[in-house]
């Protein structure tokens, strides 16, 4: 048995590395964030302190799902038995340990599918996977019948991954699909978030977004999120519990933000006391940051652990 002071030590030291704003510090330098501004979209990097970093130094490795679905390294599925819209059959078949992120979008099966939580899949598992369809005009496979979802599309907006994710409504799902497809020149037959990849208005943009924030965080260790915000008004926040995992996660997430952002968005003209306020209120006190957020966004743990905190 461990000493009582040793094991005070401990808690004191999980204590003092919650997310919070002890912890936590959102970029203030309007040079800096003026970098980090284009158009309809800012982000401001959340940092953390020493004491959070050391904390959750131990937090291991994961394969994003990107990468794990381009090599076959993961098989996404329709369930045996019977495709139904709600659930997706998710295999790892490798050593890897893969980390799926609420939002993402997976191509094929009968219909193209948003995944609808955080999962992490270990190596050799096998586990159902909440989703919600993305394509509301088809239900049929394409080309040679297969159940998989072989092509990853990205991130789905951040409208999109809010109602799958905390509203968990499929009719709300396809209003905003039709919402950010009807806006980017992107309708199709089907009704798929997907045609996005053939509106060569909306790529040009999206490419011009991508390519100014892509490379923004990849010499600072402490930044493990940002919040994004578009006119007077916050679009959402990701944090991760560490750098490597938000670095990552990066490339996929600021796709939610672009989207919406080109979709519904206006010039940027809030100010830092409004964003600060906003991260006061989503870290102000963990021990209440489930009840918080509510339909507002989520907590993803894993081993107890928290990796992944989202505010829409």
């Amino acid at each position: 048995m461990k000493p009582v002071s040793v094991l005070l030590v401990l808690a004191c030291n999980i204590c003092a590395a919650q997310y919070n704003m002890d912890n936590l510090s959102v970029e203030e330098n309007p040079e800096l964030l003026g970098l980090l501004t284009m158009d309809k979209l800012r982000i401001y990097p959340v940092r953390a302190n020493d004491v959070f970093r050391a904390e959750h130094r131990s937090i291991g490795d994961y394969t994003m799902l990107k990468e794990a679905i381009s090599d076959q390294r993961i098989t996404i599925t329709e369930m045996e038995g019977g495709a139904t819209v709600r659930t997706l059959m998710a295999r790892n078949n490798s050593t890897d340990t893969i980390f799926l992120m609420a939002g993402e979008v997976v191509k094929g099966g009968k219909q193209d599918r948003v995944i609808a939580q955080d999962v992490i899949l270990k190596p050799s598992e096998e586990l159902d996977l909440g989703a919600f369809c993305v394509e509301s005009g088809r239900w049929s496979y394409r080309g040679t019948g297969s159940t998989e979802f072989g092509s990853y599309f990205g991130v789905s907006g951040n409208s999109v991954r809010k109602v799958a994710a905390s509203d968990q409504n499929q009719s709300m799902v396809w209003s905003k699909v039709a919402d950010i497809t009807e806006k980017n020149g992107a309708e199709s037959s089907t009704g798929a978030l997907t045609e996005l990849e053939y509106s060569e208005e909306y790529q040009q943009r999206f490419k011009a977004y991508l390519d100014h924030f892509k490379n923004a965080f990849n010499a600072d260790t402490a930044v493990i999120g940002f919040v994004a915000a578009t006119g007077d008004s916050v679009l959402g926040c990701d944090l991760f519990a560490t750098n490597a995992l938000f670095l990552k996660a990066y490339e996929n997430i600021i796709q939610a933000y672009v989207t919406e952002a080109m979709t519904n968005g206006s010039d940027v003209t809030i100010s830092h006391d409004k964003v600060r306020a906003y991260l006061d209120e989503f870290l102000g006190d963990e021990s209440i940051q489930d009840e918080t957020l509510n339909h507002s966004g989520f907590i993803f743990r894993h081993d107890g652990r928290k990796l992944h905190l989202t505010k829409f």
